[in-house]
């Protein structure tokens, strides 16, 4: 054997996981105990090779042979009418002779042959090749043809981003922090208004139970404003500090640890932990509960108006596709709906506010 052919280490040497010199046509280890020393053929590297098969080989049928054909079939494949016209039989067994002569005919191409060879398969093509306004939808469901129902919204990406955003908020700081709470509910608005999510029972669920959970969500956050505020009360009593109170031409803003204010302050004024708590929480009040001639922007507002658009949505569902089951008059002896259930759990949060 050519020792390019042979593999690197001798077969005593490898089977024993021992480290081999290598050298032919025996090696220094087995030639100083007297072993046999024998090198296999080395292996071809990489996969083998699978066999390929010819697209002429794949479009070739093979030949079938009953033992009786029919007349009826025999001039069906031999006469004029077969886009081949070669009339060779191709009912003949293997290795027999034919009944006909003629030259042995092309490979069959089937995509340009299926027609010719099952005209009944013309039926089915026309299929493809119909105008697309033909197909009549079910009388359930909205017409799909009809203007401004096929635009798709995005109101449970919004929804869960805020979630996210929400989620992802781990240290609140007292007033700043409150903007964001004020965009979410803008934003939540937003998706309560929407016109495409009454139309279809899936984005009706989806409306008014991730809404329920966004309200909530915001009042837990508001919830963790108010004890920021009082930890930080007791801080600045027990040290014995004063806190700063910065006031702009349009709106309250505060101050960061490092003393900068996030925004130009036009007034500051130095109050007492307990003054500067009321303060805070009276800013959270007016959030939530609004001032009086301006109760139409605040958080509470916002939940009213969800809770009355869900009770009308059960009492007079707006989807054609909405199920008997899940009209409801939303008093009792009916169930509650899971969407009031979760807007009663963030009013009774807002009211252990005690603000």
């Amino acid at each position: 054997m050519d020792p390019r052919q042979a593999r690197e280490s001798c077969d005593n040497c490898r089977t024993k996981k021992l480290r081999c010199s290598g050298e032919h046509p025996i090696c220094s280890r087995c030639s100083s105990r007297n072993h046999e020393c024998t090198y296999s053929r080395r292996l071809q590297m990489g996969r083998p090779r699978t066999r390929r098969v010819s697209r002429q080989q794949i479009s070739q049928p093979k030949p079938t042979a009953p033992a009786t054909p029919s007349p009826s079939a025999h001039s069906s494949l031999t006469g004029p009418t077969t886009s081949h016209g070669q009339g060779i039989s191709l009912l003949s067994p293997v290795g027999g002779e034919s009944t006909l002569q003629g030259p042995i005919p092309r490979p069959i191409d089937i995509a340009s042959e299926i027609t010719s060879e099952a005209p009944y398969l013309d039926d089915f093509y026309h299929l493809n090749t119909q105008p697309q306004n033909q197909f009549q939808p079910p009388a359930f469901l909205p017409n799909p043809s009809s203007p401004g129902q096929t635009d798709k919204c995005a109101c449970p990406s919004v929804l869960y981003l805020l979630l996210e955003q929400l989620r992802n908020k781990t240290t609140w700081v007292v007033p700043d922090d409150l903007l964001i709470l004020r965009n979410c509910r803008d934003k939540a608005l937003g998706v309560a208004t929407c016109d495409q999510c009454p139309l279809r029972y899936f984005s009706v669920i989806q409306n008014g139970l991730i809404l329920g959970v966004v309200t909530t969500c915001i009042a837990e956050c508001y919830a963790r404003l108010l004890e920021q505020i009082d930890q930080e009360e007791l801080q600045a009593t027990s040290k014995r500090q004063r806190k700063h109170l910065d006031i702009s031409n349009n709106h309250l803003v505060g101050q960061s640890s490092s003393g900068s204010p996030s925004a130009q302050p036009t007034f500051t004024i130095e109050i007492t932990p307990s003054e500067w708590r009321d303060s805070m929480r009276k800013i959270i009040k007016s959030e939530i509960h609004g001032v009086e001639a301006q109760r139409g922007n605040c958080f509470m507002t916002f939940v009213l108006q969800l809770e009355e658009r869900q009770r009308n949505w059960h009492q007079s569902p707006p989807a054609r596709d909405c199920p008997s089951y899940y009209r409801s008059s939303c008093n009792h002896p009916d169930r509650v709906p899971s969407c009031l259930a979760v807007l009663d759990d963030t009013k009774r949060l807002i009211n252990s506010f005690h603000l």
